[in-house]
């Protein structure tokens, strides 16, 4: 068992752990298919820089110096969770007075560092993890979808909440069950569904906006009606709180719901999190998401209207949507959450927290934990800033073909290793030993993926090796993390500048082999190939042959080829691949914030632009201008949807403070006089008749749009659509992109002589950043191991 990776301590099988009382851990095993509880003592602690913050704390603890020079020297251990608070409060206190600085809390005093979840500290101290010795499918999961209503009375007080109409659940044997309040009231639902959920004992649940809306309506709806919500494994209630999950690449606010001994896994964060870094999701609405990865299902009900109003016309169709949904949420977490069922193994946190949490923290708990064992002290984090980025940029605009991109196998991590690159303060050479590691797992993984004929296997070690790529590929970004513990821009701007000459001597060496570059990216290069190179056998050799300049452990590889690429602006591009699939990336090209009718505008245009159709792309124009004027479509087309993150007061103050400006989702649900918090989604449209409007005073709630008496603003979306044909403009001289995007076509229009202009760009000088006591001889616990 490699330690580093998958901590110190071999116990197996163990699917949960959560805090008993003030130091017992209680972890829950599935030992064949049922579960079995052990409880185990528990050592709170915290890191110190000095013990004189401590002189006056007068309860049992050990204070334990540490080996090395780093920052927090010291490390305090309890025997209790309360007495490891009582320690902050007065660290806090006494930084305090000798600094005179204000500290709000332990997040702000520069005296200690503390991990504030007591799962995480067990985890780390005991070297256990989760999961480990199972495969995805020893984990027995339940899925989740609830069904509510708006708020009967918008304007009535807090109690006016929205009502549960329906509930679906279903797990992984196949079992599903419909509970509806057509048959019983809302209060006698939660009850059954209490039963139900302990009567099916799942390790974890899942659901889309689980976090975010299901789970927070449900535990309202169980103190609205005073009925104990018993869902937690020994019948305990779920514990929420509001929280800001902490991820390099994105901070959301949402609600952290406890429940004991099982995981909550949001599928819409799992989305969220997969779609950072490729950018694959048009839509994060579950329907969209389910069309891409459920499989088996030949038919897909897709409501024109809300799923309430459904459930009041069409129940039948109302559950077989229920249905949907809960099928579709299991087929997302078994493509996108297998990564964080086998990062769960090797890091110290918990499946819920490992499934919404960045990487940054996957690899500073790993850091932690080796530190911790090996009783090491600690860094704080470095102050600065990187002034190197990745290497992008466009070189060419326009539609070309035969296009090749070649990758720069793991750029980053390979630099690391090829260098020898680690942080100044990781005294103990942790940092690359865990990437080389992880390199070598993963690259086992592969071969045996290679090698192995048992479609299941396959697929779990492909879901292995996917799990090690995510931590490799973060260690750069750790590195350049300013709130990470052992971060130092320093060595990520070594890092940058080594890849920056790389790519540009690769760049020199396709010109030499007379490649025209269309386009670099961080650590790829799109290009055409010479005449002489058509086919895949070709491209592959040409690219080896470039690789062979490269230096030792860098290598590069074909990473795809396609039939058309449409070039447009630095990390925006459309690429259409040999089997006429389209992908399209960049949010400058195509936003998921766009309304609806503007993404298909979009992908339609760009699928006509890389056909060369030019009468197609005008006729699409005058299409859409038509269909707007004639207002020939449905609400979901026009309106926006956006997620409220503050709540309403906050809101309020900071627009009569002069902060922020008037938004239209609260000051539709304003108008509407709908109660709103933070992760509620508003959907609005636009009304008037003039372009220069205020949205923020002049639109309503999606749910309002009448077909048979419309009031939806055309001239301000008309106006949206020119602005979006704009787009284009780069690709036409001015005369022929006018001729194109025009209703006015008196005498029809004729594409003769119309071409699309493949311009040669003047790139950026310089690269662009990627848009991250004494101690006790008579009781000796785990500080004292060797």
């Amino acid at each position: 068992m490699n330690v580093l990776l998958h901590g110190h301590s071999p116990a197996t099988h163990t699917v949960a752990a959560q805090q008993l009382d003030d130091s017992h851990i209680r972890l829950y095993k599935r030992i064949d298919g049922q579960i079995v509880q052990e409880d185990v003592e528990f050592f709170p602690f915290l890191f110190l820089s000095n013990p004189a913050y401590l002189a006056t704390y007068d309860r049992k603890h050990w204070m334990k110096q540490l080996a090395g020079g780093n920052f927090f020297r010291f490390l305090a251990v309890f025997t209790r969770w309360t007495d490891l608070w009582e320690a902050v409060r007065i660290i806090i206190e006494s930084e305090r007075t000798a600094t005179g600085r204000r500290i709000d809390g332990y997040a702000d005093a520069e005296s200690m560092h503390v991990r504030p979840d007591p799962i995480t500290q067990y985890l780390m101290q005991s070297g256990t993890t989760l999961f480990k010795g199972m495969v995805f499918d020893d984990v027995r999961r339940l899925q989740l979808s609830v069904l509510s209503s708006p708020p009967a009375h918008p304007r009535a007080p807090r109690k006016a909440d929205e009502s549960i109409l329906a509930v679906a659940v279903a797990d992984t044997t196949g079992w599903e069950l419909v509970l509806d309040t057509k048959k019983l009231d809302e209060a006698s639902l939660l009850v059954e569904l209490d039963r139900v959920i302990r009567e099916r004992d799942p390790d974890v649940i899942e659901g889309h906006r689980l976090l975010e809306h299901d789970m927070p309506l449900l535990l309202r709806r169980f103190a609205y009606y005073e009925t104990p919500c018993t869902i937690g494994r020994d019948g305990r209630e779920p514990r929420a709180a509001q929280s800001r999950w902490g991820s390099q690449e994105i901070e959301q606010d949402f609600t952290v719901i406890d429940v004991a001994g099982r995981h909550l896994i949001d599928t819409h964060l799992l989305a969220e999190m997969h779609d950072f870094s490729r950018r694959s999701f048009e839509s994060m609405d579950l329907a969209t998401l389910g069309a891409q990865f459920a499989t088996g299902q030949t038919r897909r009900i897709r409501p024109s209207i809300r799923p309430d109003q459904l459930w009041h016309q069409e129940p039948k169709e109302a559950h077989a949507l229920l249905l949907q949904n809960v099928r579709d949420i299991r087929a997302l977490a078994n493509n996108l959450a297998v990564s964080s069922f086998y990062l769960t193994q090797m890091v110290p946190l918990s499946y819920g927290v490992v499934a919404r949490t960045g990487s940054a923290a996957k690899i500073e708990s790993l850091l932690l934990r080796e530190y911790l064992r090996q009783k090491h002290s600690i860094p704080k984090p470095s102050q600065g800033s990187q002034t190197t980025g990745g290497y992008a940029e466009v070189f060419m605009t326009g539609v070309f073909e035969r296009v090749v991109l070649a990758d720069v196998e793991s750029l980053y991590p390979s630099i690391i290793l090829h260098r020898d690159i680690r942080p100044e303060t990781d005294e103990l050479a942790i940092f690359p030993a865990l990437l080389k590691d992880l390199v070598a797992m993963r690259l086992g993984a592969k071969r045996s993926m290679s090698a192995s004929e048992n479609p299941a296997e396959r697929a779990r070690l492909d879901a292995l090796q996917s799990s090690f790529k995510i931590l490799i590929n973060s260690f750069y970004g750790y590195l350049a993390y300013s709130r990470g513990l052992f971060n130092d821009f320093a060595r990520a701007d070594e890092i940058t500048k080594t890849g920056q000459e790389l790519l540009r001597s690769i760049l020199k060496q396709i010109e030499l082999h007379n490649g025209q570059i269309l386009e670099v990216d961080t650590d790829g290069v799109f290009f055409v190939p010479p005449d002489n190179v058509a086919d895949e056998e070709t491209e592959g050799s040409l690219v080896q042959r470039i690789s062979e300049s490269l230096p030792e452990g860098i290598q590069l590889v074909p990473a795809g080829r396609y039939q058309k690429m449409l070039s447009y602006k630095k990390k925006n591009y459309a690429l259409v691949g040999y089997d006429g699939t389209l992908t399209i990336r960049g949010s400058a090209l195509i936003s998921r914030s766009m309304e609806r009718y503007l993404r298909r505008f979009l992908r339609l245009a760009v699928s006509n632009l890389l056909d060369q159709n030019i009468a197609g792309l005008h006729t699409l124009y005058a299409t859409f201008y038509s269909d707007i004027a004639n207002h020939r479509w449905e609400a979901l087309d026009f309106c926006r949807t956006e997620t409220i993150h503050d709540p309403f007061a906050v809101y309020e103050r900071e627009i009569g403070e002069g902060k922020r400006n008037p938004a239209a989702a609260y000051e539709v649900a304003r108008r509407a006089g709908r109660l709103i918090k933070p992760g509620d989604r508003i959907s609005y449209y636009v009304t008037g008749t003039a372009t220069g409007i205020r949205v923020s005073e002049n639109s309503r709630p999606a749910e309002e749009w009448d077909p048979n008496f419309p009031d939806e603003n055309t001239a301000y979306y008309l106006s949206r659509l020119a602005e979006t044909a704009d787009k284009f403009e780069i690709f036409f001289i001015p005369e022929d992109f006018r001729k194109i995007f025009t209703v006015d076509d008196l005498f029809g229009f004729d594409p003769a002589g119309i071409k699309i202009m493949a311009r040669r760009t003047v790139p950026e000088s310089g690269a662009s950043a990627s848009t991250d006591q004494q101690e006790s001889e008579e009781f000796g616990i785990w500080i004292d191991r060797s």
